[in-house]
């Protein structure tokens, strides 16, 4: 179906688009006619019986005609006994040139609120996983070694012999942090390391420490977690150097900002200002943050005042926290925790009931949803958990499959098909001077034109399309000579 052409109803014959040589002029309406007008369009509509039609109608005070096709005004149109014929007969006259716009690639409706593809990322042997902005996980198979996933290829990252590996956090050059085992070492003990470009690097370790567990790195390769040594100690690796930190460390964000827990619960450090805690819901609560956008949007989860549950997730913003509540269905949901923000503010987490876990995913404008609602109902997946969310709003979590636990990366689905529009329009031009230049203009408003583009009569072409123009904007089109 094409899109931008001048709907004419039957009746007495009318100049085709591009054959009238003569330029548009503007009716000042008054608004009892653009009363009438409005009914004659509904009437219209009706009868157009077209899915994805949008009508092309702004402000009735600037649409227009080509000249010499009002006609003549009878001087009886102003009596009042004849008003209402009057304002009739103008909004017939009127609708033969009216623009409208239907879709050659109509709303692609997404059968019932399905929203994300589900994408099976396998068996792994730990829960924890990692996802940047091209959409690569890092996570940990099987096997025990590191790996990172790209459309459907695993590509392992390698251990030491007869030890093992983990990977935790992946930034957006594809550098992954997690640990390295090597049963052989001296002393045998897990390290942090980096893998990068093939390599795995030692990160260094603090003195005496007999474990270590990076979380996350930022794109500048700086890299948080914990060591411990005797107790647990936050720990920064940055530059070639190992940094105690005054919290236990979660998630670190492109400005260096970080985000953990210490004694008195959920805090940031600022690399400007130092280390800061996060307001609770009430004096001495549990918190933790587990992550930081670099919009500064913390998000963890807090214990609320009442203790009817154990914790809800919550964001700290500019300081302020706000609870963030758990599923409303069904309604046995009593606790909630946070994993991570992205750059849009989009929270994903977990929501827990006595009977199990389902993963969430939070926003402004909706709240909390169950992702389990935002898939394929038929699938076959329990989505369990949501570890970390990207700017894309790919979905990283854990889920059962099968009767199995199963990793899984959900991918939003586009809502509208992903096709170009073409506004086409045929070009009979025979009645035109040879050599006579004629240009189609667009607005979108009837107030600002472009130039789409240009043509010299006689025109060997005999459609024009505007692959430019948007399948959701209504736009008019008229000619320049």
């Amino acid at each position: 179906m094409k899109i931008g052409h001048l709907v004419k109803p039957s009746g007495r014959s009318q100049p085709d688009f591009v054959s009238h040589p003569r330029n548009f002029r503007r009716y000042n309406f008054p608004n009892t006619f653009r009363h009438t007008l409005l009914k004659e369009l509904s009437r219209s509509l009706q009868q157009l019986r077209c899915f994805g039609c949008k009508l092309a109608l702004g402000h009735a005070g600037l649409l227009q005609q080509p000249e010499g096709q009002r006609g003549k005004m009878d001087a009886q149109e102003n009596q009042i006994s004849k008003e209402r014929f009057t304002k009739t007969r103008r909004a017939r006259r009127f609708l033969p040139w009216l623009c409208i716009v239907i879709s050659s690639a109509p709303f692609l409706l997404i059968a019932g609120s399905q929203i994300y593809k589900v994408t099976d990322l396998g068996i792994l042997a730990r829960p924890e996983m990692g996802l940047n902005n091209h959409g690569l996980v890092c996570g940990t198979t099987t096997d025990y070694q590191a790996f990172v996933w790209s459309n459907g290829i695993i590509t392992k990252l390698g251990a030491p012999a007869n030890g093992t590996s983990f990977g935790r956090g992946i930034n957006d050059s594809g550098q992954v942090t997690g640990t390295s085992y090597d049963p052989l070492g001296a002393p045998p003990r897990p390290r942090a390391v980096l893998f990068s470009a093939g390599s795995t690097i030692d990160l260094g370790t603090l003195p005496g420490a007999s474990d270590c567990n990076p979380f996350s790195l930022n794109n500048a390769g700086q890299v948080v977690g914990y060591t411990t040594i005797g107790g647990v100690y936050g720990t920064l690796w940055a530059g070639g150097q190992v940094t105690k930190l005054g919290l236990n460390a979660r998630d670190i964000n492109n400005y260096g900002m970080i985000v953990g827990e210490a004694t008195n619960g959920a805090c940031v450090l600022d690399p400007q200002t130092g280390q800061h805690p996060l307001p609770g819901f009430s004096a001495n609560t549990a918190s933790i943050a587990n992550a930081i956008n670099d919009q500064g949007v913390i998000v963890g989860y807090c214990e609320p005042t009442n203790y009817i549950c154990t914790v809800h997730a919550v964001a700290w913003i500019n300081g302020a926290i706000t609870d963030l509540g758990v599923l409303a269905t069904p309604a046995n949901f009593v606790c909630s925790q946070a994993y991570d923000v992205n750059a849009l503010g989009k929270i994903v987490g977990v929501s827990d009931s006595p009977t199990g876990s389902h993963a969430f995913i939070y926003d402004a404008q909706n709240g909390m949803r169950d992702l389990n609602l935002l898939i394929d109902s038929s699938s076959g997946w329990v989505l369990q958990s949501a570890m970390a969310i990207n700017d894309s709003d790919q979905v990283i979590g854990n889920g059962s499959y099968g009767g199995t636990t199963h990793a899984f990366l959900l991918t939003p689905i586009p809502q509208l098909a992903p096709a170009i529009a073409r506004t086409t329009i045929a070009l009979s031009a025979g009645r035109l001077a040879t050599g006579t230049t004629y240009t189609i203009q667009q607005s979108s408003d009837l107030v600002v034109w472009r130039d789409a583009c240009t043509f010299v009569a006689p025109c060997v072409q005999t459609n024009w399309s505007d692959c430019r123009s948007s399948t959701n904007q209504a736009i008019f089109y008229r000619l320049k000579f």
